[in-house]
């Protein structure tokens, strides 16, 4: 190679390496710039959803919630899948939870029937404590018209005879199964209707208030035509041969909604001598998402939740313009 041509090769060598150089450099200038830009964005979007999370924001000095009921709940539940509890007492105490069980014995009817399928009454189904007395053996309903019978006045030989499909024991097992999927670990179901056992001593379906909750969110997003049923105040029902039966009515009083603060989308009662008095709402939200609100073991479960609910909605600053 001439002395030319060698300094030609190793002046363009250097020209190659100096350029290969700034691009080296240029990529980490721009790498550090564009995770540096990363850092700002995440950090805004984590402070927005900081500022989300802290919704509804809770006012300054308020005076303690006092109720009857011996444990209590309500939490804020996002549409963005976020929750907030809002006030509580002993959420994970154990207590008998009363006929808030047929909420779950709904949820396991709805996997198992369609809408038509019949049910049909059995004298095994009547030999249940606290009949409503218009059902006899032999009596055929559509399924759709027996859940509403079940939830709307809570009618413990419907929910005997729906638990008839798969036997008692396989039904109950798979609402202990369902608890357990859930995450409901302070919850037991013994049977399917949530009455007192025959000795005071004996199992008892028991759950928390946060478990209730939780299982009442689980219905609202995955069934909310469960608690579409709840909501109603009153149902015709109808027997399949024989026609009109009667019209029956809602246990839940709050669903006249006045003095209450928020829309009540649905919920359930449960009152035995052991559990004494229980009730979970699940209500609109002034600016999305659902408030569910639990009472277990209260002297007057319609005052404590009409007080709950009120506390919260003052306690609160609920306005939209925080979002």
């Amino acid at each position: 190679m001439t002395d030319s041509k060698y300094k030609s090769f190793i002046f363009w060598g250097m020209i190659f390496l100096f350029i290969e150089v700034v691009l080296i450099f240029s990529y980490f200038i721009f790498s550090d710039k564009k995770i540096e830009i990363n850092n700002q964005l995440a950090q805004i979007f984590t402070t927005k959803a900081s500022e989300q999370n802290n919704f509804p924001i809770l006012k300054q000095n308020q005076a303690e919630l006092a109720l009857s009921a011996e444990t209590y709940i309500s939490v804020f539940a996002a549409n963005d899948g976020h929750e907030k509890i809002l006030t509580e007492k002993n959420k994970d105490e154990q207590l008998p939870i009363a006929s808030i069980t047929k909420l779950m014995t709904a949820l396991i009817a709805t996997e198992k029937y369609r809408l038509d399928d019949i049910v049909t009454i059995t004298d095994n189904s009547l030999k249940v404590d606290s009949l409503s007395g218009i059902y006899k053996p032999g009596d055929q309903f559509f399924f759709y018209n027996a859940l509403r019978a079940m939830l709307i006045a809570s009618h413990n030989e419907v929910a005997n005879t729906l638990a008839e499909k798969t036997g008692p024991a396989s039904f109950i097992g798979s609402m202990n199964q369902k608890a357990a999927e859930l995450g409901l670990l302070n919850t037991k179901f013994i049977n399917v209707t949530g009455l007192d056992p025959e000795i005071a001593t004996g199992p008892i379906n028991h759950s928390s208030v946060y478990d209730i909750y939780k299982l009442a969110r689980y219905i609202s997003e995955d069934r909310p035509d469960i608690f579409y049923i709840t909501s109603q105040k009153e149902f015709d029902l109808f027997n399949i041969k024989k026609g009109f039966v009667a019209t029956i009515k809602n246990t839940d009083k709050l669903l006249d909604g006045q003095n209450i603060p928020f829309k009540i989308i649905g919920g359930k009662t449960g009152e035995t001598d052991l559990a004494k008095q229980n009730l979970m709402i699940v209500a609109e939200a002034p600016c999305g998402g659902n408030i569910f609100s639990v009472v277990l073991g209260s002297q007057n479960r319609f005052e404590d939740m009409n007080k709950l609910l009120q506390y919260i909605n003052s306690s609160y600053d609920w306005s939209c313009s925080n979002l």
